[in-house]
Order: C-alpha cells, then structure tokens, then sequence
C-alpha cells in the first residue's frame, strides 16, 4: 500500500482518540475571591468551589486543570471557550445571553454595604455624595450602580477588579463604603478594620457557567445530578465545606438592630427577674390567681426556646432565628397576659 495512504489512515484513526484525550481534561477559571477560591503563592488551589468540583469529578472520572486568572479575563477566556468551566457565577439576562449555567444552584448569595468605622451609613440615600468601592464587573456592582441612579442618589464610585480592593478602598480611606458579597464580608472584616453596615441587598443564586457553545451537555447535567444528591444528604461533603467554609457567614435576619437572639436573651432575663421579684412578694397572692398557667405556659415556651435553640445550633439548621421569633412572640403573649391579668386582679378591677 502506499505510504501516504498508510499515514492519512493512521492520522484518521488516532485523531479521535486524541481529540478524545484533549476533551477529558476539563479547563476551570479561578480567580482571587477567598474563601471560595484559595490561590497560594506556589499556584495551588483550594477553597469551597475547588474542593466542591474535585470531589465530583474524581466521581465522574473527570480531570480538572485549574487556570488562575483576573476575573475580567476568566469572563473573557469562557465567552470564547478557551475554558470549560468558570464557577461562583451568578445568572443574569446579559450573562444567560453569552454563557451556559447549569440548573441547581449551588447556594444563594447576596451583597452587603460596609463602610469606614466613624461613617453614619444606614440606608442606600446616605450614600448620597459618598465614595462608594465597587468590583464594577460583579454581579453586585452592577446591580447597586442600577439601583442608585434609578434611585436619583449620586456618589463617586472608587472601581475594583477584586473585593479585596474594595475592602483596601475603605481601610485605606480611599472609599467612604463598599460593596462586598456576604460571604466574602465576615470571611475578612476582621481582618481590615471595616463596619459592616444594616444594608442588604440582591439575593441571587451561584452557579457554574459554561461557554455558550459547550458540547458536552453530560457534563452539566452530571454536575446537577450530583448537586441535589449532596444537598439531600445533610451528611454529604457539600454541608462539611459550608460549615469549614462559610460558617461565619450568617444568614439573613428579619430583625435587623435588635436581633430574635437578643430579644430572647433579654425577655428571658426580664421574665426570671419578675419571677423572683414576685415569688418573694407576692407568693401567696399568686397561688390563688386562677391565670398563674399562662406564667407557667409562658416559661414553659421559653423552655422549649432553649432546648430548641441547642438542638439546632448543634444540626446547624438555619432556621434558628426565624423559630426564635415565633417562640418569642408567644412567649410574650402567654406571659404579658398573665402579667396584666395579675395587675388587674390585685387591684380588684376583674
């Protein structure tokens, strides 16, 4: 046979196999946004999303090459597909036009404002004529940028590539306020001086993305799969990286400068102190008030707080707070009953 027949047919017969071999290897963009991603100086990397996209591709027999980059750039490199995959991306109308996501979330994120120690910053209308810090190509830059001009509020935005400029911005006092995501906010307030203020906004899902011409759909339906099995387990590896992770990063309260921990702490101090002031004044009395069960009632939720409140603390549920205030509130019924009942009946208005 002819030899340049030989070497068409043998460069047709392994092309498969090695573009085979180039597709196994899955390109992941990384960038500086601790703790979700941990880039030490020799390159190594670690954090939530790493060690969250090793564990399943080591599952799905997957190899991962990890390439650091500005975030800039890792939006660059997917749009035109010279990675596979860029996590801790949260979907919008503009970036769902240009890139794939896949469909489970991995957990939901929002911003939070922190500002100078000394800055009076409650409400997005004080950042009126402030310097406000910004990564400007994040999901929340944008967003807050949005808000305030529809808004009619005017500040001078100091631009970053990173959150930690923007949190360099406000210790440095080069910025009066920031814009960080929560997580990355109590992960390292401490560390720069910074006040994290009341204002919370723009609760979002984080996804993987995807370039918009990716074919490999398996491996996007693969990452779901896996992403609801490890949610369903509360044993899984996905809850021991939230918990090594993120368990600084509080959830979001419905009371805000009095907290349902600090209501409770308090009701419950007050409630022993009426106790005792009572029991040693006016014990007699009180055995023959025929509404002494809403007191009792009304300690026995308490009770129930307390126990409950260990009982989640220890399982991690993140539904503490929101108990606390139903407990509290009746709590409060029970016990402001019996107190007033008690009022009246002394003084012979009932």
């Amino acid at each position: 046979m002819n030899p340049v027949y030989l070497l068409i047919l043998g460069i047709l017969t392994i092309a498969p196999f090695l573009r085979g071999s180039d597709e196994a290897v899955l390109r992941v963009g990384v960038y500086d946004n601790p703790p979700k991603f941990l880039i030490t100086e020799d390159e190594k990397v670690t954090g939530f999303w790493p060690e969250l996209l090793d564990y399943i591709a080591r599952n799905r027999g997957w190899k991962i090459e990890y390439v650091h980059m500005p975030f800039d750039s890792c939006l660059e490199a997917l749009k035109n597909g010279d990675i596979d995959i860029l996590p801790d991306i949260a979907p919008s109308i503009q970036r769902e036009s240009i890139f794939l996501f896949n469909r489970e979330p991995v957990f939901y994120n929002w911003a939070l404002i922190y500002k100078r120690p000394g800055e009076n910053i409650q409400s997005f209308y004080d950042l009126e004529g402030k310097r406000l810090a910004i990564w400007s190509k994040s999901i929340h830059g944008i967003y807050i940028k949005n808000t305030l001009e529809q808004l009619g509020i005017h500040c001078d935005y100091v631009e970053c590539c990173n959150y930690m400029e923007v949190f360099d911005a406000v210790s440095n006092g080069n910025a009066d306020a920031g814009v960080v995501n929560r997580i990355f906010g109590q992960f390292m307030e401490d560390k720069y001086g910074v006040e994290r203020t009341s204002i919370v906004f723009n609760l979002t899902p984080v996804n993987f993305a995807f370039p918009k011409n990716f074919r490999r759909k398996e491996i996007i339906k693969a990452i779901d799969e896996d992403l609801r099995r490890l949610k369903e387990d509360r044993e899984s590896l996905y809850y021991k990286l939230i918990d090594k992770y993120f368990s600084g990063a509080e959830g979001p309260r419905i009371l805000n400068a009095f907290t349902a921990e600090k209501l409770n702490l308090y009701f419950r101090i007050l409630l022993i102190l009426l106790l005792i002031i009572y029991i040693m004044k006016k014990w007699k009395i009180m055995l023959k008030i025929q509404g002494y069960w809403l007191l009792l009632c009304g300690l026995g939720f308490s009770l129930i707080a307390w126990i409950t409140d260990f009982v989640l603390l220890l399982t991690g549920n993140p539904y503490t707070n929101y108990f606390d205030i139903v407990l509290f509130t009746v709590s409060a019924v029970f016990v402001g009953t019996w107190f007033i009942s008690t009022i009246y009946r002394e003084e012979g208005r009932l």
